[in-house]
């Protein structure tokens, strides 16, 4: 029996005036009930004559004043895992059931992996083979390595040595080398003089030959203006030839002293490097150079080669494909990815693993419900917004929630159409369980210990004016109101007149459609019948109306 109807029951008592009888939800849907009222004989001209339709009463009482949207759906965990896996071995054993807890880490099942452990011991035999093989070619190329390492020390030692003895011979005749050098440079710029006054001359005396031959020319024709001028062009050919001749004399003397100079600095060059034993040492040192330069390439060689050892020596011990078939055999230990509780198995022993979800966790204290929001109340909808969630399991609880997610694409499906969301339940210990049934009651805007009534107890007076009608003995007092925020059934009132307790007429002839809370849900709501032929109203019992979407609550 419901909470409301116990006290309806309890509100019964005959009187002389007045019969009051019980109506609840589930009589009104049996049978229907139409109730009517007719206007009194006298009223003051202050109060209205209430019309030839049915009314009703609710006794006005603060609450809270909620605008919703409900909405229905199913309780979800808020955090799934799916225990999975590639490997493609036969379950051979499952350690969970339904139900249980679980922590992150736990053994769910095992796999069948004895043929991983044959091929594990195959592959271990020859790597341990092929370890051998290596542990000795990377001694043999250590060994190399040390000695030529001591080769290429001991080379750069001895070059270390010959260039102390050689350098500071090597300075004592820097400065005879220097006058060598130079001796050197000007001979051989003497020598270029030679070869460009040699070329001088050689055209100088072609151009003789030349003249002659014109003067040859000019005798034999007689011609005493040719020969005159012929003569001249010799005579000039002449004197440039003899001019050619001087330059290349000096060119040449120039040469031959350059050449004494050279040998003199030639002389003294090889007198000081005698005296101080420079052939030897430059040798030596020459010769301790290229032993060094050997020895490291050879050490370079040989340390390329151990490096070469030494990672075969690696690969042979840890090779990767032993490696990941160590892994596989730890991964067919299947562990649980999260905590929670497991709510399905789907393994069973022998059937084939990677083939199917061996279990399913779901993290129970954290759940959520997934709701399908109407294309009409979509819009009003946002995330952040709070709900009060309840379920048939949970009785008369209201479990705060949070809208936590909003698609905001349609969708459809057998059941339903629309668009879906989610809604986090924030209560720790909500008594709710997955798969459960559920009705929120998003809160789309709230006001807080307000006055409400149903819309159809706003009136209007002679004058336009809002008011309420409340009962003021056996009439009814008209009494100025100011409404505020609306529901789909219930509107908020202020005024300075309105006090608790105060009983509210309610006509409902006019709009008690399919939609009106009264015509779909009279539980908790009193008759009120007076038989000598006055009027019949329903009195709502303190704290408000019926409850749902759009209605105070605490209802």
């Amino acid at each position: 029996m419901s909470f409301r109807l116990k006290r309806l029951l309890g509100a019964l008592r005959p009187t002389k005036k007045k019969v009051i009888i019980a109506v609840a939800v589930v009589a009104v849907a049996a049978v229907g009930l139409t109730v009517w009222s007719r206007t009194r004989a006298a009223k003051p001209a202050s109060s209205p004559a209430v019309n030839e339709n049915a009314t009703r009463t609710v006794v006005l009482q603060k609450s809270a004043l909620n605008e919703s949207v409900t909405v229905t759906g199913t309780v979800q965990s808020g955090d799934t895992a799916n225990v999975t896996t590639q490997l493609t071995y036969p379950v051979k054993e499952i350690l969970v059931q339904v139900g249980d807890k679980v922590n992150e880490g736990d053994v769910i099942a095992t796999l069948d992996s004895a043929d991983l452990e044959k091929e594990i011991a195959k592959k271990q035999k020859s790597a341990n083979t092929d370890a051998t093989t290596a542990q000795t070619n990377y001694d043999n190329a250590a060994s190399s390595f040390a000695t030529a390492q001591t080769n290429y020390a001991n080379a750069n030692a001895a070059l270390e040595s010959a260039r102390s003895a050689f350098l500071p011979v090597y300075n004592s005749v820097t400065a005879a080398q220097s006058v060598y050098d130079q001796a050197l440079a000007a001979w051989q710029n003497a020598g270029i003089g030679v070869n460009n006054a040699t070329a001088a001359h050689g055209s100088a005396s072609a151009a003789v030959a030349a003249a002659q031959s014109q003067l040859d020319a000019a005798n034999a024709s007689g011609d005493a203006a040719a020969i005159a001028t012929a003569q001249q062009a010799l005579d000039a050919a002449n004197a440039s030839l003899s001019a050619a001749q001087s330059q290349l004399d000096a060119a040449n003397a120039d040469q031959a002293a350059k050449q004494q100079a050279l040998t003199a600095a030639e002389t003294e060059l090889n007198s000081q490097k005698q005296r101080v034993n420079y052939t030897a040492l430059e040798q030596a040192y020459t010769q301790a150079d290229t032993a060094c330069t050997q020895a490291k390439n050879t050490y370079d060689q040989a340390k390329l080669s151990l490096d070469n050892a030494k990672n075969q020596l690696e690969n042979s011990t840890s090779a990767d494909t032993l490696e990941d078939l160590q892994e596989k055999l730890e991964d067919c230990t299947i562990r649980a990815t999260a905590s929670g509780t497991v709510t399905a198995i789907g393994a069973t022993v022998g059937s084939m693993a990677n083939q199917l979800t061996i279990a399913t966790i779901q993290d129970t204290d954290a759940l959520k419900v997934a709701v399908t929001i109407d294309e009409d109340d979509i819009k009003k909808v946002s995330v952040g917004q709070q709900a009060i969630i309840k379920s048939d399991a949970t009785g008369d609880a209201q479990i705060a929630g949070t809208v936590s997610q909003l698609s905001l694409t349609a969708s459809s499906t057998q059941s339903s159409s629309g668009f879906g969301a989610e809604i986090t339940v924030d209560d720790a210990d909500s008594g709710l369980l997955v798969g459960l049934s559920a009705k929120a009651e998003i809160i789309l805007s709230q006001a807080g210990e307000v006055y409400s009534v149903p819309y159809d107890a706003v009136e209007q007076d002679e004058d336009g004016n809002d008011v309420i009608y409340v009962k003021d003995g056996d009439d009814w007092k008209a009494v100025a109101v100011t409404k505020g925020l609306e529901t789909d059934y219930y509107v908020e009132i202020s005024g300075p007149d309105l006090q608790d307790g105060m009983e509210v007429r309610v006509p409902i002839g006019s709009s008690g459609g399919a939609d009106d809370p009264f015509a779909s849900m009279m539980g908790g709501m009193t008759m009120e019948v007076e038989p000598a032929g006055g009027g019949m109203a329903m009195a709502a019992p303190a704290g408000g109306g019926p409850g749902g979407g759009g209605g105070p609550q605490g209802g």
